[in-house]
């Protein structure tokens, strides 16, 4: 069985399906728009500094502005098309299954295939600037690398060598409680994990 949530259902989705179903919470269109919006305020921005640094004599430090201006603007541009991309593609930003747990984040980086219960020991709540974050704790940070696709594995590689044993869910993102997700994961944990009985 799976079940579609949207904001306010993972509670009454928790006591129903006894961590049985499949569980698809989709990302936060209305924070995702915001993500959209401010990357375009940054482009436009940055195009405004570009324009003027053109129309200005040539002197020493122009460019290295010239250069850090189109940095920022590649970078606001990429930030924009990837939420736009998201709004759009339907797709669900976390997936809770009896099999594992698959994240979509709005993050690239964070973005996963599937993670096995029985790779996972545990989940860490911590806030940062305001917002949730929850750390989903590895057994063996070895055990996450074949969910991501070839840019993820270098990027987990790397974090593999700083020795980061956690990938991160930001419920920011999602339509979802934290603390309500929170609770789901630790009982779908306790089911399906290995120290399920």
């Amino acid at each position: 069985m799976t079940v579609f949530l949207g904001q306010h259902a993972v509670r009454s989705a928790t006591t129903a399906n006894n961590a049985r179903a499949t569980l698809r919470i989709p990302l936060h269109y209305g924070h995702l728009a915001l993500k959209a919006g401010a990357a375009l305020v940054v482009v436009l921005v940055c195009s405004f500094v570009l324009v003027l640094k053109g129309l200005e004599k040539v002197s020493p430090e122009q460019p290295w502005q010239i250069a850090s201006a189109g940095i920022a603007l590649a970078a606001a541009i990429g930030a924009m098309l990837h939420a736009i991309w998201r709004l759009q593609d339907g797709d669900a930003g976390l997936i809770i299954a009896p099999a594992g747990l698959t994240i979509r984040s709005e993050n690239p980086g964070r973005r996963m295939g599937r993670i096995a219960w029985s790779a996972i020991a545990g989940f860490k709540t911590r806030r940062h600037k305001g917002h949730a974050h929850i750390e989903v704790q590895l057994r063996s940070p070895a055990l996450c690398i074949p969910a991501y696709g070839p840019f993820g594995r270098l990027l987990h590689a790397v974090r593999l060598q700083a020795g980061a044993g956690k990938v991160v869910i930001t419920p920011f993102w999602l339509c979802v409680d934290p603390r309500e997700l929170e609770t789901l994961l630790a009982g779908y944990l306790a089911r399906h994990g290995l120290t399920a009985r």
